[in-house]
């Protein structure tokens, strides 16, 4: 078996939601098989909403803005990033896991976990040197492709390796200004 190309993995359905959509709204999109992609106010994915994530109370008249604790953290990546630079990056980061996948800005496709964690299976002969053996083990190389986008009062990027610090749930923080990131891999701008 063979690694396929990303384009051919990124099928699972989605909704694109901005933040100030309604719980409800994504509670039906989930109920009827749709990842939740959440947007901020510039049309950037900031989260990931898939069951259970939600808590089961939730108030569905809130704003998802309102459940921001319960995003899973996406990872931005290119329709023509090969699946191995994925793994390669989520090695590194136990934090990247969802990842969105962008043709220019336009999102084309999610590849939700399960997507990716098939391959770790076949190995490095078919993966070729990525170092996926210490996948939840110790912290390894970043490979060179990823950066993490800091949102904050003049958005930038950060190398992987200036992270230092990390929220309680294994999100990257700027090290600039302490805010939660989102990994993009590969990186598609000026890296600070």
């Amino acid at each position: 078996m063979s690694v396929p190309s990303l384009q051919s993995i990124a099928q699972s359905p989605f909704l694109a939601l901005p933040l100030t959509s309604a719980a409800g709204t994504a509670v039906s999109s989930i109920r009827s098989g749709k990842v939740v992609v959440v947007l901020d106010e510039d049309s950037r994915p900031v989260g990931i909403l898939d069951d259970p994530m939600l808590p089961p109370a939730c108030d569905l008249e809130l704003p998802l803005s309102s459940y921001r604790e319960h995003f899973a953290p996406p990872a931005l990546t290119t329709i023509d990033t090969p699946v191995e630079s994925l793994l390669q990056g989520m090695a590194f980061d136990p934090a990247i896991r969802w990842h969105v996948v962008l043709e220019g800005s336009r999102i084309v496709g999610i590849v939700k976990p399960a997507d990716l964690f098939q391959f770790l299976d076949l190995g490095p002969a078919t993966l070729g040197t990525s170092a996926l053996t210490r996948l939840f083990g110790d912290p390894i190389a970043p490979p060179p492709s990823l950066c993490y986008v800091c949102k904050g009062k003049s958005p930038h990027r950060v190398s992987a390796r200036r992270i230092e610090q990390r929220d309680s749930i294994g999100r990257a923080l700027c090290p600039d200004h302490g805010t939660v990131m989102i990994a993009e891999n590969p990186c598609r701008g000026r890296v600070r």
